[in-house]
């Protein structure tokens, strides 16, 4: 079976009744199959393809969800994580230890400087 597929995410950061940052995500996939007879199959199945698509992205963002939340709980154990060997690049703790600073700086009410590494 040969086609073309085009898969558009948009994602973007919404802050939560608790005061957290969490992720609101779209995502929106066309697709266009070379065999007349499939494509028609195909369109008659979209929502159920759809539905199997979405559930495993979720799954996906629950998990990266629930570990920026591990994350937020255990600061200390992150950046003993990140620097333990075999340790992270020093750009990538450098980040990790701002991000997590600004954690608790939001909590505290401080205003946060974030960049992305």
């Amino acid at each position: 079976m040969t086609g073309k597929a085009v898969i558009f995410l948009r994602t973007g950061v919404v802050r939560e009744p608790n005061s957290h940052d969490a992720m609101d995500s779209t995502l929106v996939a066309y697709t266009k199959l070379d065999n007349w007879f499939l494509a028609g199959v195909v369109s008659l199945l979209h929502p159920l393809v759809d539905k199997i698509v979405i559930s495993r992205l979720q799954k996906g963002v629950e998990t990266v969800n629930r570990l920026g939340i591990a994350m937020r709980q255990d600061p200390q154990r992150v950046l003993s994580e990140a620097t333990n060997p075999p340790p992270l690049p020093e750009a990538q703790v450098a980040f990790l230890r701002n991000a997590l600073s600004t954690n608790l700086d939001a909590e505290k009410g401080r205003p946060h400087h974030r960049s992305f590494p």
